[in-house]
């Protein structure tokens, strides 16, 4: 799924493209009204020009400053969706967005993507997480950020069966070094294990650093 705002070039060629056509348009349907008052024309077609720029303006602005941008758990949402059938295979998201009161929660990760449970979603952060301090956790369902400006970091994300991640020698989370790579181990043991007696896919989502 591509946020509205991604990338802003195409929008803000788009929304200028559509601007002009719209300008034709507008003077083609005043001409067939006004005919010949030509300045009564100029005067609406100018008119018109700065509320469509003026819309190019805002938009851009807008979508610089992030407030059209997807949530972190809209972004997990998909990516889940798409990892579900790629058991023991990563994904790093770089650029995510964390504003005050942004969260990522199992309910909604779970409800979202329609594909896992929420008893099969456990969300947490990483060591590495920049301004890890305005994270709070809580019992491994959800990541809420408190901090007092947006702050820029990665998601990690992998789907697998339970006793594929956790297993220290084998498992899919040992073989990305995931502890080496991010500080990842200790937020995972406050994951809920599964009922063993339903093996089903388990996703880990870890708030990181953005990946070079």
């Amino acid at each position: 799924m591509v946020a509205f705002c991604s990338p802003n070039l195409f929008w803000l060629l788009s929304f200028f493209l559509i601007s002009i056509l719209s300008l034709f348009l507008i003077n083609f349907i005043l001409k067939r009204i006004l005919g010949t008052h030509k300045l009564i024309r100029i005067i609406i077609l100018i008119f018109g020009a700065l509320v469509l720029f003026g819309g190019s303006y805002f938009l851009s602005q807008e979508c610089s400053s992030g407030s059209w941008r997807e949530n972190p758990n809209s972004i997990a949402s998909d990516v889940v969706k798409d990892q579900i059938n790629l058991r023991g295979s990563e994904r790093i998201i770089n650029n995510i967005s964390f504003s005050n009161g942004d969260s990522l929660s199992a309910v909604t990760i779970a409800l979202t993507s329609k594909v896992v449970a929420t008893e099969h979603v456990c969300v947490f952060v990483s060591d590495s997480t920049p301004n890890l301090k305005s994270f709070v956790t809580d019992s491994a369902k959800v990541v809420r950020y408190e901090g007092s400006f947006t702050q820029k970091t990665g998601l990690f994300v992998l789907c697998d069966w339970w006793d594929n991640l956790i297993d220290s020698d084998n498992g899919s989370l040992k073989a990305y070094a995931v502890e080496e790579r991010f500080g990842i181990g200790e937020g995972l043991d406050s994951c809920e294990a599964p009922n063993k007696l339903t093996p089903t896919t388990y996703c880990v989502i870890a708030v990181i650093n953005e990946e070079n």
